[in-house]
């Protein structure tokens, strides 16, 4: 049983269901039985209004959203003494910079960072938008993004790396993940990730997003994290009351690769 969910979102996030609110966040984790609930919004929002990359870049060093969640607490945390909650940023390694910085500096009153990379290297678009590349030309930027994830890694910044991968498979820049080659690209990031203590995450919500091919072999990319030596954090990356504490892809991942209790990440944060 996992009674913790390390990843869940809010209205802030601006693309959330209207019913996420801090409160209903809580309430939902408390109906699920979930003792340890770390809520969270990306630095910069990724949103309707900041729906192209330059727009995005302008939420550098924003982070209202987060202060609104602390505010929310304040007001509701009393409320739900079985859920432990931890504040959290999903923070974005700066993709223009590439030296392995982030867009926020100001982390006071955060006990979590989940990494992320959500542009492609360079700022050339998001990872979810609709991109063909040649063969040649994937495995360039993939390389590019490997080394840079690597580079955010070692700046001591994240605690976890947020859905390892999303951004070279959701666009299919490599092959699937039961090729070696696409393995070894990850290597020299899973020992940066065990040499400083960042964990890989298992996201529920990575599952509904990869292509099938992707999501079939991506146990394989979570064995090879394991014989890392890794610690893997657990998430729904929940944007709807409905989807907190809610693990279906991530206890197949966990079965899949041989993942035990003792590999499984817990933040320290008191």
């Amino acid at each position: 049983m996992l009674d913790w969910d390390f990843h869940t979102h809010t209205v802030y996030s601006k693309h959330a269901h209207p019913d996420m609110t801090v409160a209903n966040s809580l309430a939902a984790a408390a109906a699920a039985g979930i003792t340890r609930l770390v809520i969270l919004e990306h630095v910069p929002e990724i949103s309707v209004e900041r729906n192209t990359v330059a727009q995005w870049k302008k939420g550098k060093d924003e982070r209202t959203q987060l202060d609104a969640i602390a505010a929310d607490l304040k007001e509701t945390e009393a409320s739900f003494p079985s859920v432990k909650v931890l504040r959290g940023v999903e923070l974005d390694a700066d993709p223009i910079a590439l030296d392995g910085s982030s867009m926020l500096k100001d982390l006071s009153g955060i006990d979590i960072v989940l990494g992320s990379t959500h542009v492609f290297p360079g700022g050339a678009a998001f990872w979810f938008d609709k991109v063909s590349l040649p063969p040649e030309r994937g495995w360039k930027i993939a390389l590019e993004w490997a080394a840079w994830a690597e580079r955010f890694v070692r700046s001591g910044v994240p605690h976890v790396l947020s859905h390892p991968g999303d951004l070279v498979a959701a666009r299919e820049l490599v092959p699937p993940f039961d090729k070696e080659r696409t393995l070894e690209l990850f290597d020299p990031l899973l020992s940066a990730m065990a040499e400083c203590g960042v964990a890989f995450e298992l996201n529920e919500l990575l599952g509904a997003k990869l292509p099938p091919a992707y999501r079939e072999t991506y146990s394989a990319l979570v064995r090879r994290a394991r014989g890392h030596r890794l610690k893997f954090s657990v998430g729904s990356d929940a944007h709807s009351p409905a989807g907190v504490g809610k693990f279906n892809w991530a206890i197949e991942l966990i079965e899949a690769a041989g993942v035990t209790a003792s590999d499984l990440w817990q933040p320290h944060a008191s």
